[in-house]
């Protein structure tokens, strides 16, 4: 059964494995620097692939829950709550190493807005699973997906300014 947003779901699975290859790129070419990686930057390449990669299975999740014949409501509750768990478990894991986050982020607004974002976000999956004033669908879970996408993105353009250091310096 065809889920409504399957194209969008498929299009943010390709843009997060592009990801995934871009970031691993940028840090190959660090490291090909001949510096060695500080343990906070080890932090933040782990961290961008394993989003990346997980918010693939993510695009994914509900495609196969459809495939299963599973009810698109159905789909999108189980898909919802098990995108805000991982992504519940991804902030405590980001803030328990706030050693790599605190170098990313100069000031600490971004850091707090990007977490507000990210509470609300949260809230909007949890709305979705549980299906209070709205039929959980296709956009809160989209939505979701795409904020954790791009929050990761984001700091990855902050990490750059790291991870393009060596460079600056003349190493």
């Amino acid at each position: 059964m065809e889920l409504p947003g399957s194209n969008y779901l498929l299009t943010l699975a390709t843009i997060s494995i592009t990801f995934v290859g871009l970031s691993t790129i940028a840090f190959v070419f660090r490291q090909a620097l001949g510096t060695r990686l500080p343990e906070h930057e080890i932090q933040l390449i782990r961290s961008f692939i394993r989003t990346g990669f997980g918010i693939t299975i993510f695009s994914l999740l509900p495609l196969l829950l459809g495939l299963l014949s599973i009810t698109p409501s159905l789909a999108w509750r189980v898909s919802s709550l098990v995108l805000a768990l991982a992504h519940i478990n991804g902030l405590i894991w980001i803030f328990r190493g706030t050693q790599a986050l605190r170098s990313v982020f100069v000031a600490s607004w971004q850091l707090y807005l990007t977490l507000g974002i990210s509470i609300a976000v949260i809230l909007g999956l949890i709305i979705n699973t549980i299906g209070i004033m709205i039929e959980p669908n296709v956009g809160l879970y989209a939505l979701g997906a795409t904020w954790i996408l791009v929050e990761e993105m984001l700091t990855f353009i902050l990490a750059l300014r790291l991870f393009l250091e060596p460079l600056n310096k003349g190493e």
